[in-house]
Protein backbone atom coordinates (compact mmCIF):
# COMPACT_ATOMS: atom_id res chain seq x y z
CA UNK A 1 0.00 0.00 0.00
CA UNK A 2 1.44 3.43 -1.51
CA UNK A 3 1.84 6.04 1.76
CA UNK A 4 0.45 9.62 0.25
CA UNK A 5 3.41 12.38 1.50
CA UNK A 6 3.07 15.77 2.57
CA UNK A 7 3.73 16.87 -0.87
CA UNK A 8 1.02 15.20 -2.74
CA UNK A 9 -1.66 16.10 -0.46
CA UNK A 10 -0.78 20.03 -1.03
CA UNK A 11 -0.87 19.66 -4.14
CA UNK A 12 -4.46 18.03 -4.24
CA UNK A 13 -5.93 20.72 -1.88
CA UNK A 14 -4.58 23.24 -4.48
CA UNK A 15 -6.33 21.73 -7.04
CA UNK A 16 -9.70 21.45 -5.35
CA UNK A 17 -9.63 25.31 -4.27
CA UNK A 18 -8.48 26.43 -8.16
CA UNK A 19 -12.00 24.21 -9.26
CA UNK A 20 -13.75 25.72 -6.20
CA UNK A 21 -12.56 29.35 -7.25
CA UNK A 22 -13.17 28.85 -10.94
CA UNK A 23 -16.93 27.12 -10.09
CA UNK A 24 -17.59 30.40 -8.42
CA UNK A 25 -16.55 32.57 -11.05
CA UNK A 26 -18.94 30.10 -13.37
CA UNK A 27 -21.94 31.02 -12.03
CA UNK A 28 -21.23 34.80 -11.44
CA UNK A 29 -21.02 35.07 -15.46
CA UNK A 30 -24.30 33.22 -15.45
CA UNK A 31 -25.78 35.82 -13.51
CA UNK A 32 -24.65 38.52 -15.38
CA UNK A 33 -25.70 37.04 -18.22
CA UNK A 34 -29.09 36.47 -17.28
CA UNK A 35 -31.57 38.95 -19.94
CA UNK A 36 -33.36 41.96 -18.47
CA UNK A 37 -37.12 41.71 -17.73
CA UNK A 38 -39.40 43.07 -20.04
CA UNK A 39 -40.76 46.62 -19.27
CA UNK A 40 -44.69 46.59 -18.14
CA UNK A 41 -44.93 49.91 -19.07
CA UNK A 42 -43.20 49.97 -22.83
CA UNK A 43 -45.73 46.32 -23.54
CA UNK A 44 -48.77 48.45 -21.79
CA UNK A 45 -48.12 52.03 -24.05
CA UNK A 46 -47.79 49.31 -27.81
CA UNK A 47 -50.94 47.95 -26.83
CA UNK A 48 -52.39 51.41 -26.35
CA UNK A 49 -51.15 52.98 -29.77
CA UNK A 50 -52.11 49.78 -31.42
CA UNK A 51 -56.15 50.32 -30.20
CA UNK A 52 -58.57 53.04 -32.12
CA UNK A 53 -60.01 55.56 -29.35
CA UNK A 54 -63.40 54.69 -28.61
CA UNK A 55 -64.99 57.80 -29.36
CA UNK A 56 -63.65 57.33 -33.15
CA UNK A 57 -65.01 53.92 -33.35
CA UNK A 58 -68.76 54.84 -32.58
CA UNK A 59 -68.74 58.27 -34.57
CA UNK A 60 -67.97 55.95 -37.47
CA UNK A 61 -70.32 53.14 -36.70
CA UNK A 62 -73.24 55.46 -36.56
CA UNK A 63 -72.68 57.07 -39.28
CA UNK A 64 -72.33 53.56 -41.08
CA UNK A 65 -75.38 52.42 -40.07
CA UNK A 66 -77.30 55.73 -41.07
CA UNK A 67 -75.66 55.07 -44.03
CA UNK A 68 -77.23 51.67 -45.07
CA UNK A 69 -80.35 52.53 -43.29
CA UNK A 70 -81.13 55.43 -45.61
CA UNK A 71 -80.69 52.91 -48.28
CA UNK A 72 -83.11 50.80 -46.99
CA UNK A 73 -85.57 53.64 -46.72
CA UNK A 74 -84.56 54.28 -50.06
CA UNK A 75 -82.76 57.37 -49.22
CA UNK A 76 -85.08 58.76 -46.59
CA UNK A 77 -84.31 59.27 -43.36
CA UNK A 78 -85.79 56.62 -40.58
CA UNK A 79 -88.10 59.40 -39.34
CA UNK A 80 -88.93 60.29 -42.79
CA UNK A 81 -89.15 63.94 -44.47
CA UNK A 82 -92.68 65.97 -44.23
CA UNK A 83 -93.00 67.76 -47.73
CA UNK A 84 -95.86 70.00 -46.92
CA UNK A 85 -97.89 71.45 -50.42
CA UNK A 86 -100.61 74.53 -51.13
CA UNK A 87 -103.11 72.91 -52.99
CA UNK A 88 -106.55 73.68 -53.91
CA UNK A 89 -109.55 71.81 -55.16
CA UNK A 90 -113.57 72.60 -56.20
CA UNK A 91 -115.76 73.28 -53.57
CA UNK A 92 -118.12 70.71 -52.50
CA UNK A 93 -121.36 70.80 -51.14
CA UNK A 94 -123.94 68.62 -49.50
CA UNK A 95 -127.52 69.76 -51.18
CA UNK A 96 -129.51 67.99 -47.86
CA UNK A 97 -127.17 68.83 -45.16
CA UNK A 98 -126.09 72.16 -46.79
CA UNK A 99 -122.06 71.58 -45.61
CA UNK A 100 -119.49 73.02 -47.94
CA UNK A 101 -116.22 71.62 -48.30
CA UNK A 102 -112.70 72.11 -50.36
CA UNK A 103 -109.02 71.07 -50.09
CA UNK A 104 -106.62 73.45 -49.37
CA UNK A 105 -103.02 71.09 -48.58
CA UNK A 106 -101.14 68.20 -48.79
CA UNK A 107 -98.70 66.27 -46.86
CA UNK A 108 -96.73 63.85 -47.96
CA UNK A 109 -93.49 61.74 -46.89
CA UNK A 110 -93.40 62.06 -43.20
CA UNK A 111 -93.45 58.65 -40.83
CA UNK A 112 -96.25 57.71 -37.96
CA UNK A 113 -94.74 57.35 -34.02
CA UNK A 114 -94.34 54.22 -31.93
CA UNK A 115 -96.12 51.33 -33.13
CA UNK A 116 -97.44 52.76 -36.28
CA UNK A 117 -94.19 54.54 -37.61
CA UNK A 118 -95.35 52.84 -40.90
CA UNK A 119 -98.63 51.97 -41.89
CA UNK A 120 -100.27 49.02 -42.32
CA UNK A 121 -99.47 46.87 -45.37
CA UNK A 122 -96.90 48.23 -48.20
CA UNK A 123 -98.52 51.78 -48.04
CA UNK A 124 -97.82 55.07 -47.18
CA UNK A 125 -99.23 58.35 -44.82
CA UNK A 126 -100.52 61.21 -46.47
CA UNK A 127 -102.39 64.19 -44.80
CA UNK A 128 -104.93 66.41 -46.66
CA UNK A 129 -105.84 69.83 -45.28
CA UNK A 130 -109.33 70.46 -45.30
CA UNK A 131 -111.39 73.81 -45.07
CA UNK A 132 -115.91 72.87 -44.06
CA UNK A 133 -117.93 74.32 -42.68
CA UNK A 134 -121.14 73.05 -41.35
CA UNK A 135 -124.89 73.38 -42.75
CA UNK A 136 -127.01 75.62 -40.37
CA UNK A 137 -130.39 73.52 -41.20
CA UNK A 138 -129.75 70.62 -39.30
CA UNK A 139 -127.29 69.62 -36.40
CA UNK A 140 -125.03 67.17 -37.78
CA UNK A 141 -121.32 68.09 -37.70
CA UNK A 142 -118.80 67.31 -40.03
CA UNK A 143 -115.20 65.24 -39.45
CA UNK A 144 -112.67 63.72 -40.80
CA UNK A 145 -114.95 60.77 -40.91
CA UNK A 146 -117.32 62.26 -43.64
CA UNK A 147 -113.76 62.42 -46.13
CA UNK A 148 -112.11 59.59 -47.78
CA UNK A 149 -108.79 60.05 -49.91
CA UNK A 150 -108.46 58.21 -53.22
CA UNK A 151 -105.20 57.48 -55.61
CA UNK A 152 -104.47 56.21 -59.02
CA UNK A 153 -103.77 52.90 -57.67
CA UNK A 154 -106.99 52.68 -55.46
CA UNK A 155 -109.76 51.18 -56.90
CA UNK A 156 -111.81 52.44 -54.04
CA UNK A 157 -111.56 55.74 -51.59
CA UNK A 158 -110.04 54.89 -48.01
CA UNK A 159 -110.88 56.37 -44.64
CA UNK A 160 -109.20 58.79 -42.41
CA UNK A 161 -106.84 57.37 -40.23
CA UNK A 162 -107.09 58.77 -36.65
CA UNK A 163 -104.69 57.01 -35.22
CA UNK A 164 -101.86 59.22 -36.20
CA UNK A 165 -103.35 62.37 -35.13
CA UNK A 166 -101.00 63.05 -32.97
CA UNK A 167 -98.04 62.61 -34.78
CA UNK A 168 -99.63 65.35 -37.10
CA UNK A 169 -99.68 67.70 -34.14
CA UNK A 170 -95.83 66.40 -33.45
CA UNK A 171 -94.63 67.75 -37.12
CA UNK A 172 -96.94 71.38 -36.86
CA UNK A 173 -99.92 70.17 -38.52
CA UNK A 174 -103.25 70.89 -36.76
CA UNK A 175 -106.22 68.11 -36.63
CA UNK A 176 -109.03 68.83 -38.69
CA UNK A 177 -111.86 68.95 -35.58
CA UNK A 178 -115.45 68.81 -35.66
CA UNK A 179 -117.40 72.17 -36.77
CA UNK A 180 -120.88 71.99 -35.38
CA UNK A 181 -124.25 73.89 -37.23
CA UNK A 182 -122.82 76.91 -38.73
CA UNK A 183 -119.25 76.80 -37.69
CA UNK A 184 -116.08 76.98 -40.20
CA UNK A 185 -112.94 74.88 -39.11
CA UNK A 186 -109.90 74.00 -40.83
CA UNK A 187 -107.14 71.06 -40.64
CA UNK A 188 -105.67 68.06 -41.36
CA UNK A 189 -106.71 64.62 -42.03
CA UNK A 190 -104.47 61.72 -42.41
CA UNK A 191 -104.89 58.68 -44.52
CA UNK A 192 -102.18 55.51 -46.08
CA UNK A 193 -102.59 54.76 -49.54
CA UNK A 194 -100.27 52.60 -51.68
CA UNK A 195 -98.83 55.70 -54.01
CA UNK A 196 -100.20 59.35 -53.08
CA UNK A 197 -98.02 62.01 -54.64
CA UNK A 198 -99.04 65.56 -55.34
CA UNK A 199 -100.54 64.97 -58.28
CA UNK A 200 -102.96 61.78 -58.05
CA UNK A 201 -105.18 62.65 -55.61
CA UNK A 202 -109.17 62.47 -54.54
CA UNK A 203 -111.04 63.59 -51.42
CA UNK A 204 -114.29 62.26 -51.66
CA UNK A 205 -117.12 63.35 -49.53
CA UNK A 206 -119.62 60.76 -48.70
CA UNK A 207 -122.41 60.34 -46.12
CA UNK A 208 -125.31 57.86 -45.66
CA UNK A 209 -129.02 58.20 -46.31
CA UNK A 210 -131.19 60.05 -43.82
CA UNK A 211 -134.22 60.58 -42.59
CA UNK A 212 -135.90 63.45 -41.29
CA UNK A 213 -137.58 62.34 -38.15
CA UNK A 214 -140.43 65.18 -37.64
CA UNK A 215 -141.32 64.76 -41.30
CA UNK A 216 -140.08 61.19 -41.72
CA UNK A 217 -138.93 61.98 -45.60
CA UNK A 218 -135.39 59.87 -46.36
CA UNK A 219 -132.76 61.45 -48.16
CA UNK A 220 -130.80 59.50 -50.95
CA UNK A 221 -126.87 58.83 -49.78
CA UNK A 222 -124.39 61.42 -51.29
CA UNK A 223 -120.85 60.81 -52.65
CA UNK A 224 -118.87 64.01 -53.95
CA UNK A 225 -115.15 63.84 -55.66
CA UNK A 226 -113.05 66.67 -55.41
CA UNK A 227 -109.33 66.45 -57.46
CA UNK A 228 -106.66 67.80 -55.55
CA UNK A 229 -104.75 69.93 -57.80
CA UNK A 230 -101.15 71.14 -56.30
CA UNK A 231 -100.33 75.01 -56.29
CA UNK A 232 -96.98 76.19 -57.27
Amino acid sequence: MKTIGPKYLKTAAASVGIAALLALTACSGSDDEKPAPESTTSSAAEEETTEAPAPEETEESEETAAAEESEDNGGESADGELTEIKASSDKGTDSVLEHSFEATGIALGFKGSGDRVDPPGNNKYVAIKVKATAGTKYSNGLSCTAFKLQDDKASTPKGSYSLVKDRLEELGLTPFETVRRGETGEGWCAYYLENPTKDNLTLVYSRLGLKDSSSGKEEPPESKELKITPEG
